[in-house]
Order: C-alpha cells, then structure tokens, then sequence
C-alpha cells in the first residue's frame, strides 16, 4: 500500500482529501452490503421454496397413508427431526438451536467478504428486516462481537 499523500505542482505534499480516504471504505460498504442483500433474497426464495416442497411431499405421503397404500411412523419421524435440529445435543430444540443454524450460515456466506457490517446490513435488509434493523444487525455483529471479546 503506497502513501496516500500526492505533491502539488508546487512542491508542497499535499494531505489527502476525506473523499480520497472515504471512498475505498465505501466501496467496501457497497459491495458487502450488495452481496449481503443478494444473498438474504436468495435465502428467502430458497426458503420459500423448500416451504411448498416439504407441505407438497407431506400432503402426498399423508394422502397416500390416508388411502392405505403406505405406513407412516410419524413419532419416529418426529424423533429423527428433533434430533437433526438440535444442535446442542441438550434433547431439547431450543433458540439456543437455531442461533447456532444462523450463526453457521452467516458465517459461511460473509467467509472472506471485504464488509462484514455492510455485508450484514444488506443480508438482514435483503431477509426483510428494516433498514434500521438491518444496521442495529450489522452494528452489534460487528462492533458487538469486537467488545465481547
């Protein structure tokens, strides 16, 4: 990284501008931030998607059990589900659960990404939180996370 200050035809070096340090931050900002909201509208769709696939297969299956073409045990399924969801592994599906899918997610898609709290606002924005949410998001997961350790 070279020096940011530049010599006027004067001679004199002349102090870089806040515009000349300003814009590779926001830049950075844009970018996270347009990769964070593509990213949450994604999730969003992906999500809704597998919503009416799983409601479609369980209508099919309970249908078909319905008829008496087959047999479903629905506790056992129920058993497995819980199991895969919790986390923990305490026997109980709990918040403590489902922030751990989260955090895991977030952690996967802002990998690397030059804007985490940009990146964050955009995903939280792009999940459908509001603006100010999605930057209180972006705040307390980036400052946040600084402060508790």
């Amino acid at each position: 990284v070279g020096d940011a200050r530049a010599e006027r035809s004067d001679g004199e070096i002349a102090e870089p501008g806040y515009l000349d340090v300003l814009a590779p931050l926001g830049g950075q900002l844009t970018f996270g931030s347009t990769l964070g909201y593509a990213s949450g509208v994604a999730l969003r769709y992906v999500g809704r998607a597998a919503a009416i696939s799983i409601g479609a297969t369980f209508c099919v299956v309970q249908g078909m059990a319905y008829q008496g073409y087959i047999r479903v045990d629905w506790r056992r399924v129920e058993r497995d589900y819980l199991k895969f969801l919790d986390r923990d592994g305490d026997g109980h599906v709990t918040a403590r659960d489902l922030d751990h899918v989260w955090r895991q997610t977030f952690d996967c898609l802002a990998f690397n990404v030059p804007a985490g709290a940009g990146f964050t606002a955009g995903l939280a924005y792009g999940l459908g939180a509001s603006v100010g949410t999605s930057w209180r998001a972006a705040l307390l997961t980036g400052v946040g996370g600084r402060l508790l350790l």
